[in-house]
């Protein structure tokens, strides 16, 4: 069983764009027991657990969430608006965890094909270490793994993770 890495995923962009990356990216397995001809159980996308509505700018995730191609990255089941401004752009902060740690490399790839900004804040209490990640239209702005030396007081969130 991994310790968690815990925190808030952030996209901005165009909301469009941002909502084709939720849409394409999250995805929810569910087990499917065959009785008939034979016993079977198989593995399938849960098409009813994430609901995107384009109309009202609204996303629901109604269980975790896999992040495709990412190593156990996963979105907490959540009600997410998707606000656009003036210029068609919006920002959204889900809540999402990583087994062990958060890579950058698969978020670069997301940022690049979406054409959005990505930042990634969370926390492992168990290690006591925060990652934070910076990502701008493609490109690596910042990826820090931060140690402490006194976890609870430095750490701005050290209940989160482990």
């Amino acid at each position: 069983m991994p310790n968690w890495c815990e925190g808030m995923l952030k996209i901005r962009g165009k909301q469009e764009k941002v909502l084709d990356l939720l849409a394409e990216n999250l995805q929810v397995w569910k087990r499917n027991i065959i009785n008939e001809p034979k016993f079977d159980i198989r593995e399938e996308i849960d098409k009813e657990a994430i609901k995107i509505n384009r109309e009202d700018g609204c996303v629901y995730v109604g269980k975790l969430a896999y992040i495709k191609g990412t190593h156990r990255n996963f979105v907490e089941p959540n009600d997410i608006g998707v606000n656009e401004d003036k210029n068609g752009n919006t920002c959204i902060a889900i809540e999402m965890k990583g087994a062990w740690d958060i890579l950058s490399d698969p978020y670069i790839d997301l940022s690049k094909q979406y054409n959005v900004d990505i930042k990634i804040e969370a926390f492992e209490q168990g290690m006591e270490f925060s990652r934070y990640i910076l990502i701008e239209k493609g490109e690596l702005k910042e990826d820090k793994k931060i140690e402490y030396d006194d976890y609870v007081w430095d750490c701005v969130m050290p209940n989160l993770g482990g």
